[in-house]
């Protein structure tokens, strides 16, 4: 088609430099070698067009994710507003489960929004923090009788205080994550336990639940941001794939880690490791920030 891909220079050491065999030979190879170019050049551009298909489907069945997800507890919300706005009008007594309905899918909304407004945030650079000693046993359990568990059994495995070095509220997001997620995926009814233990060089919080389990093509990716697993296209499974993204990094940022177990049909174990720290090394520190953008 007359596009120039480059120019292939020849030289020679004695005349005649070049033969006219010589000439075609070269005119062969510089065919072949254009021919070579246009490929990749092409293989660029369908990579790039894939991409950005891929771009786009994400982001559709990301926002996709985000209404629904906000529009379950709204209607929630909105429905049972509605009755109680009916039993004020008739001088009904005011049902304590449709106001109980209301909170709990307030605060399931509100930790969507806070996901998405840390995601935000960690991608400008923008948070900062700052590390205490904290009981984390104490913060476990409030994090248990505090969090939207319905009818499921949540038990808190741990005897003695077990002190690490945490921002308190972030480690509060990555524990009501982690037991919703739970919840999300255990049968009704089921048994969810999260244990605290010092080991010495960690403080180690596991969350284990009787759930679905995880395919295990999800294991190795289901820590990835906008990452839902294969359980996912299940709306009653929906999420936004930030949740447990969120947890990986804030784990990151005190300079741990994060693992699961998990066998199919059978349940799931989160486990998160924190280092732990002597009083003199946290007297030093004032506080640290998070500038790392996504994966």
């Amino acid at each position: 088609d007359g596009e120039r891909f480059g120019v292939l220079t020849a030289y020679g050491g004695l005349p005649p430099f070049i033969h006219d065999d010589d000439l075609g030979l070269l005119e062969v190879m510089a065919n072949q070698v254009a021919v070579l170019l246009r490929d990749r050049q092409l293989f660029a551009e369908v990579s790039e067009a894939r991409a950005r298909e891929e771009t786009l489907r994400m982001m559709d069945d990301f926002f996709a994710a985000v209404a629904h997800d906000l529009k379950t507890p709204l209607t929630t919300i909105l429905g049972q507003g509605q009755r109680l706005q009916r039993q004020l009008r008739r001088d009904q007594p005011i049902d304590p489960n449709a106001i109980e309905s209301i909170v709990q899918q307030s605060v399931h909304m509100r930790r969507l929004v806070e996901d998405l407004l840390d995601d935000a945030r960690e991608r400008g650079g923008q948070y900062t923090g700052e590390r205490v000693p904290t009981d984390l046993l104490a913060l476990v359990r409030d994090v248990a009788a505090q969090a939207p568990t319905g009818r499921h059994e949540v038990v808190v495995e741990g005897s003695t205080a077990v002190e690490a070095p945490v921002d308190a509220e972030r480690m509060r997001q990555v524990l009501t994550n982690l037991l919703e997620n739970a919840v999300k995926y255990s049968p009704e009814g089921g048994r969810i336990t999260i244990s605290v233990t010092d080991t010495g060089d960690c403080a180690d919080i596991a969350v284990t639940d009787q759930g679905i389990g995880i395919p295990p093509a999800d294991v190795d990716t289901i820590f990835e941001r906008f990452s839902r697993g294969s359980r996912e296209p299940d709306r009653r499974f929906s999420g936004l794939g930030l949740g447990l993204y969120t947890c990986r990094r804030i784990v990151e940022e005190h300079g741990g880690r994060i693992e699961v177990a998990s066998q199919l049909g059978a349940g799931s174990t989160f486990t998160v490791h924190i280092p732990m720290a002597t009083a003199a090394r946290m007297s030093g520190e004032a506080g640290y920030a998070q500038t790392g953008g996504g994966d």
